[in-house]
């Protein structure tokens, strides 16, 4: 018994350590949260956009792909293993990517508002 209770303390120690190093700020290598947002709005537009062309050919819509992702990694500045490391950072800090993901669909939505708003107007 007296071994288990000079056990449990060090348990405890090292717990409370690695829980810490979960909530760590990102490296450099992730987008800040402001920049993911941007970032995730954009490609959720460009993705909806390769969608949206159905009558396109698939091996076109993948030539198309090929061309537009790296032109979204080019206006962010950054490479594929920066949009993969910032993904992965956040998709192990769920409360993050949940207030970045509300902030996402927010903006997703007044761009849809506005464009329905355009084709109203333009539609008179």
């Amino acid at each position: 018994m007296r071994k288990l209770l000079t056990i449990i303390p060090f348990l405890l120690l090292f717990s409370c350590l690695s829980c810490n190093k979960k909530d760590k700020a990102p490296n450099r290598e992730v987008l800040s949260e402001n920049r993911m947002v941007e970032f995730l709005v954009d490609l959720h537009l460009l993705d909806g956009t390769l969608q949206s062309e159905a009558n396109v050919l698939p091996e076109k819509r993948m030539d198309k792909a090929l061309y537009l992702y790296p032109s979204l990694m080019d206006k962010y500045g950054i490479t594929r293993a920066q949009a993969d490391s910032s993904i992965n950072w956040y998709s192990n800090h769920p409360k993050k990517l949940e207030r970045i993901y509300q902030r996402v669909v927010n903006e997703l939505l007044k761009k849809e508002a506005s464009q329905a708003e355009a084709d109203t107007t333009n539609s008179l």
